[in-house]
């Protein structure tokens, strides 16, 4: 699940940053297995690159650092509760270092702090987002407790990625599909109801940015009422 993308900055040099969201026993849609992401930081190490936070960005945008050395930056998302158990290992057995981007609005607000993998039980991706984002369940990620464990080991540069990621639609130009087989877990939200058969995917615009809008309700009657999707397609 790894991307990886240029960073624009002076003397037109690029910097590659990794961005994870898991760090798993096997691989998932939102999760790199812990087998690959140890042979992607081997790499990285045995390639000589130096692994950046915030701050090392920072004097590299102000010109400040050897632009003769490789610099690699690598960013999590979320603050996945794995993120401390499989990929934390692996960083400290080469002496890496990451961002950790957290969504406050997700953070597990349980008081215990997990001190291993027999606490932990993974749960699929999109269920635990879901239950997240609803505040049914946050067990799949990061508390407090364990955040602040993850800051002071000096691995984790703690970053902020927002307090929350509801979205809402922006148009409906560009339909992706139609519930149940597609499917976003923002779609409670957007709709302001549970996903229903012929609830549309499409564009979602995070809340924080942009105005929050929902379908109309003739819209969504005549949706639930279409005989297949591409009735629904026309309207």
């Amino acid at each position: 699940f790894t991307l990886i993308f240029g960073v624009r900055a002076v003397r037109k040099k690029r910097i590659p940053v990794l961005l994870y969201h898991r760090v798993l026993p096997s691989e998932t849609k939102l999760g790199v297995s812990a087998a690959v992401f140890e042979k992607q930081i081997a790499y990285l190490k045995d390639s000589g690159y130096i692994f950046m936070d915030s701050k090392l960005l920072s004097e590299w945008f102000a010109g400040g650092l050897d632009y003769s050395q490789k610099y690699v930056l690598l960013t999590f998302d979320d603050a996945w509760a794995d993120n401390l158990f499989f990929a934390s290992p692996i960083l400290e057995k080469f002496s890496a270092r990451a961002i950790l981007a957290v969504c406050s609005s997700l953070v597990n607000r349980d008081s215990e702090q997990r001190r291993d993998t027999s606490a932990f039980k993974i749960e699929d991706d999109r269920e635990s987002l879901g239950k997240a984002v609803r505040g049914e369940d946050k067990s799949q990620f990061l508390s407090w407790e364990e955040l602040l464990k993850m800051k002071n080991s000096g691995l984790w540069d703690i970053q902020s990625h927002g307090s929350t990621h509801l979205g809402s639609y922006t148009n409906l130009h560009k339909i992706r599909g139609f519930y149940p087989s597609e499917w976003h877990w923002t779609m409670d939200f957007a709709l302001g109801e549970a996903p229903f058969p012929g609830a549309p995917r499409t564009e979602f615009r995070g809340i924080l940015s942009s105005p929050i809008t929902q379908l109309a309700p003739q819209l969504k009657e005549k949706l639930k009422n279409a005989k297949n999707n591409a009735e629904r397609e026309k309207l």
